[in-house]
C-alpha cells in the first residue's frame, strides 16, 4: 500500500509498507529503501521518513546510496506515523502525541517540544503557522504557545480530517465539507496570553 509521495526533479519518492521506491520520468521503478514506511514528507532536497520508531532525513542522492543524513529516535510507544515538513521544521504525528523537530542543520534534527496525546486528544493533522503549532483533531482545532509546549485555545469546528493553509487561514477538510477559519484572532489572542 502506497502511504505519500514527493516529487523530485525527475521522479517521485514513493513511500509505503515495502519501503521507498524511487519512480523516474522514464518509467523504471528502483528501490531504494526496503523497510516499511508510515510517513513521508519533503523539504527542500530533503526527504523526511518514519518506520514507527524514529525519523529520519536524508537527500536523495544518500538515499540512493543506501544511507540517511540523520535519525531520531522518537521513543517507546511513541509510534510515529504522520509527517509535516514546513520551513526549516517537521512535526511528526505519533500515538501518543506530536513532536516539533528542528531539521535547519543538515546531519542533525532536534526536538524543539513535545504535545502529549493526553493533553490534545486524538490529532488528525497539523502545521506551523506564524511560529505555532496548530492541531485538528476530535477536540476540534487547537493552537500551541509559541515554546509548541502546551495548548493555550481551541476552537470547536465541525470539519476534522485535515488542515492546510498558508498566510492567516486554515483550510479544514471534513466528511461532510471544507472549512475556511482566519487564524489571525488565534495569533493575537496568543501573543497576548504570552506576554502577561
Amino acid at each position: 500500500s502506497i502511504i505519500g509521495a514527493e516529487g523530485f526533479p525527475g521522479g517521485l519518492v514513493i513511500a509505503g509498507n515495502r519501503g521507498l521506491l524511487w519512480l523516474g520520468d522514464d518509467g523504471v521503478v528502483a528501490e531504494i529503501l526496503d523497510r516499511e514506511v508510515l510517513g513521508l514528507a519533503r523539504q527542500g532536497q530533503r526527504v523526511f521518513f518514519t518506520d514507527g520508531r524514529s525519523l529520519f532525513a536524508a537527500t536523495l542522492d544518500l538515499l540512493k546510496a543506501g544511507r540517511v543524513e540523520s535519525e531520531l529516535r522518537m521513543g517507546r510507544g511513541f509510534r510515529p506515523a504522520g509527517l509535516r515538513a514546513t520551513g526549516s521544521h517537521v512535526v511528526v504525528l505519533g500515538d501518543r502525541g506530536t513532536a516539533w523537530i528542528d531539521s535547519r542543520t543538515p546531519g542533525r534534527l532536534q526536538l524543539v517540544s513535545r504535545i502529549d496525546a493526553i493533553e490534545s486528544g486524538e490529532v488528525n493533522d497539523v502545521m506551523l503557522l506564524g511560529g505555532r503549532l496548530f492541531l485538528l483533531g476530535m477536540r476540534g482545532l487547537q493552537i500551541s504557545d509559541p515554546s509548541g509546549e502546551r495548548l493555550i485555545d481551541s476552537v470547536d469546528v465541525g470539519s476534522r480530517s485535515q488542515l492546510s493553509g498558508d498566510g492567516r487561514h486554515l483550510v479544514l477538510v471534513g466528511e461532510a465539507g471544507l472549512q475556511v477559519v482566519d487564524a489571525t484572532p488565534f495569533l493575537y489572542s496568543a501573543a497576548a496570553r504570552a506576554r502577561q
